[in-house]
């Protein structure tokens, strides 16, 4: 078996029970399901080669909002990323990195009923708990870096400036990366591009959206 025979197997074992999750598989190994409105949920799966003939995988899950996304995104390219998402592992009680192995085809039946397990425990829950912006807001203020999803600094704050874009509109969105464009303030420009990027955007569409008010 090679990898790309290993991704089809690990794919054709994991179908049958995520879609009884309500997932369906959009791209190989991506499996996603819209519970509501333009929220989506997914499940990915990362097979490779560990050593000749033992392949590994983990897993991780994510929920991306359109509304976010339409702000933060950048575009057609980027249709099915998440806005927030944990690798399973880090969902886990203990943390550490965790994968499953597999030789042959045979070896997945065991395999994929250990990840079902693990994605009922671990990855729904977190889907339950995040598919809601006020939540996953409540969560990116707070002062402890831990609880910033897998987020670097950077793009915490571009996240929950498009959380604010849309929650409360464009001008709180704008305070916010004003104010942290402030902390960066002396910082190389990799710490305060994305963030300059991102507030000159929003104030394009507070323009549009101030003329398309006035023509109306």
């Amino acid at each position: 078996m090679n990898i790309r025979q290993s991704k089809r197997a690990l794919s054709g074992q994991l179908r049958g029970p995520v879609a009884a999750m309500g997932f369906n598989e959009s791209e190989p190994l991506l499996f996603l399901r819209f519970p509501a409105g333009n929220i989506q949920q997914d499940l990915v799966f990362t097979p490779r080669e560990k050593l000749p003939g033992v392949f590994a995988f983990g897993a991780g899950v994510g929920i991306r909002f359109a509304e976010v996304e339409a702000i933060i995104g950048a575009g057609a390219d980027d249709q099915f990323k998440s806005t927030v998402g944990m690798p399973i592992h880090l969902l886990r009680e203990d943390k550490s990195y965790f994968e499953w192995e597999f030789l042959a085809e045979e070896d997945l039946q065991e395999v994929v009923r250990s990840v079902v397990e693990n994605v009922e425990l671990y990855a729904i829950p977190f889907l339950n708990r995040f598919s809601h912006l006020p939540s996953v807001r409540q969560t990116l203020e707070s002062h402890s870096p831990r609880d910033h999803f897998v987020l670097s600094p950077e793009s915490r704050v571009v996240v929950l400036a498009g959380i604010l874009c849309v929650m409360e509109g464009h001008d709180s969105a704008i305070q916010l990366l004003n104010s942290e464009l402030t902390k960066r303030a002396g910082r190389p420009a990799k710490y305060r591009t994305e963030l300059r990027l991102l507030k000159t955007k929003i104030e394009r569409l507070r323009t549009q959206s101030q003329h398309e008010g006035v023509s109306s």
